[in-house]
This record gives C-alpha cells, sequence and structure tokens, in this order.
C-alpha cells in the first residue's frame, strides 16, 4: 500500500532551517530549488523542507499563530519571537533556545543517533544546546531539541545489542 515516505517541514525561515539541518545533519540536501524547496536523505525516509505558498493553509494557520492563536498548543507567550515575522537573528532568541515548550504536541522528527552525547555537543557547537536532560526510555537515552522553527526534535540512542545506528 504506501510505497515511500517524506516527512516535510513547512516553514517561513527556509533559508535558515536548510542551513541548521545541513550542519545538523552534515549534509547537502539531495533535491534543492531555491528558497522554496529542500530535501534530505535520511537512512529509512527522507525529510523535505519548503516554504509554504501564500493562501496555503500552512501560511494562514501561521498567520493566525501570529496574531496569538495557538493551535498546536504551543507556549506562545514563552517565545513570541517564534511567531514574529521579522527575524533578524540566526535562530531564535537564547531564551527559546534552552527553554523547552511546556508541554510539546504533534509530531516530533525522532532520530537515532550513534552516540547521543557526540550528538547533543555537535548541536552545542552549532549554537543549539539541548532544553532537556538527558533521560532513559524503555528503548534507550534521549533527549529533545528544538531546531529554529521550534519543531520538536527526539534524539535517542538506542544500546547496541538492540539494533543499529542511524546517525
Amino acid at each position: 500500500m504506501i510505497k515511500d515516505s517524506l516527512v516535510t517541514l513547512a516553514t517561513d525561515r527556509f533559508g535558515e532551517l536548510v542551513q541548521f539541518y545541513r550542519q545538523f545533519l552534515g549534509q547537502q540536501p539531495v533535491v534543492y530549488r531555491t528558497a522554496i524547496y529542500a530535501e534530505f536523505q535520511l537512512p529509512g525516509g527522507r525529510l523535505g523542507i519548503f516554504r509554504p505558498k501564500a493562501g496555503s493553509l500552512v501560511a494562514e494557520k501561521e498567520r493566525r499563530e501570529g496574531e496569538g492563536g495557538n493551535e498546536a498548543g504551543i507556549a506562545v507567550e514563552e517565545c513570541q519571537d517564534r511567531t514574529d515575522r521579522d527575524r533578524t537573528t540566526r535562530s531564535y532568541s537564547e531564551s527559546c533556545k534552552t527553554q523547552p515548550l511546556k508541554s510539546p504536541v504533534g509530531m516530533a522528527l525522532c532520530l537515532e543517533v550513534q552516540d547521543l552525547n557526540a550528538a547533543i555537543a555537535h548541536l552545542r557547537g552549532l549554537g543549539y544546546p539541548t532544553p532537556n536532560e538527558i533521560r532513559t526510555a524503555s528503548h534507550g537515552r534521549e533527549t529533545d531539541v528544538y531546531d529554529p522553527d521550534g519543531n520538536w526534535l527526539i534524539l535517542h540512542e538506542t544500546p547496541v545489542s538492540r539494533g543499529s545506528a542511524i546517525l
């Protein structure tokens, strides 16, 4: 039935988000259309980043959130600059980088890494510290981080005895 999978992130900060994933994943997009679409190949799938066209449902949702709406359950009042349209810095404010959202909801991009401590150090080197402590889950160790648009990423390390690592 399902032949392939692709996870896409819609953003009005296309260049910044593509640059973050270039640095974080250590690769160039396999498909790149300037200021419109980029696609990264991941083990087991693909990650696309696109700028929604004006009038699309995504653009309308972002407009409403920018007016104070909170359909996704995101703590808008804590990091209002996530919805500001005139962002001039490389990423969202330092407080938003280091403070987790109160109750993440919706979809999370889960990435299995070979070495969780090394992945955390890599993100810190890029200026994106993980906001939460490492925790132990049934599948191994994990932590959360948010990309420049506030998308929830869960990085996890599976014990060697349970399977192979991806990143």
